[in-house]
C-alpha cells in the first residue's frame, strides 16, 4: 500500500508543481502547437526525465540534511558569502555583456534534449521538493528508504 501511496503523492505534488506557468510549460504548449503533439511529448519526456532526477536528488539531500542538522549553519554560511562575492563581482567587475548582431546559423537540437536542457535550468525544484519531503517524513506519509524515495521520484515523472 505504501507503494501506490507514494507514487500518488509524486505524482499529484509534481502535477501541483507542474500548474502554474512558467518557462518549461509554455516551451511544451508552444512546441505542440508549432511541431505538433508528437513533438511536445518528446519535449515533456526529457522534462519529466531531469524533474525525475531533481526529486531524487532533492529528497537524498533532504534525508542527509534531517540526519546532519549541524550542517545547517554551515551551509547557510557558505550560501551566504558565495552569494554576496557573486553579487560583489557582477555589480563591479563583470563586463558588460555586447550584443550579437551576426547572424546565426540555427541549429535544430531534438526535442527530447530540449526538454532536458530546459528542465535543467529550474533549479527552484530543489527547494519545492524538499520542503515536501520534509512534511511528508514529519506527517508519515514518505519512508525515507531508497527504494521508496525511487518509487516516489517515480511517480514525480509520471505527474510531471
Amino acid at each position: 500500500m505504501m507503494f501506490v501511496l507514494h507514487v500518488l503523492l509524486g505524482a499529484a505534488l509534481s502535477f501541483i508543481g507542474s500548474l502554474p506557468f512558467g518557462m518549461i510549460n509554455l516551451t511544451a504548449a508552444d512546441l505542440t502547437l508549432r511541431r505538433g503533439d508528437r513533438a511536445g511529448r518528446i519535449y515533456s519526456a526529457g522534462a519529466a526525465l531531469v524533474e525525475f532526477i531533481q526529486a531524487f536528488i532533492a529528497l537524498r539531500f533532504t534525508q542527509f540534511l534531517l540526519e546532519n542538522r549541524e550542517l545547517d549553519l554551515g551551509f547557510q554560511i557558505t550560501a551566504a558569502v558565495v552569494f554576496a562575492a557573486l553579487a560583489l563581482y557582477y555589480f563591479f567587475w563583470a563586463p558588460p555583456v555586447q550584443a550579437n548582431t551576426s547572424p546565426r546559423r540555427r541549429f535544430e537540437v531534438p526535442y527530447f534534449w530540449q526538454g532536458v536542457f530546459v528542465s535543467s535550468l529550474n533549479l527552484m525544484v530543489f527547494p519545492y521538493w524538499m520542503f515536501y519531503a520534509s512534511y511528508l517524513r514529519a506527517g508519515g506519509w514518505l519512508s525515507q528508504g531508497h527504494q521508496d524515495i525511487l518509487v516516489f521520484s517515480s511517480g514525480v515523472f509520471l505527474g510531471t
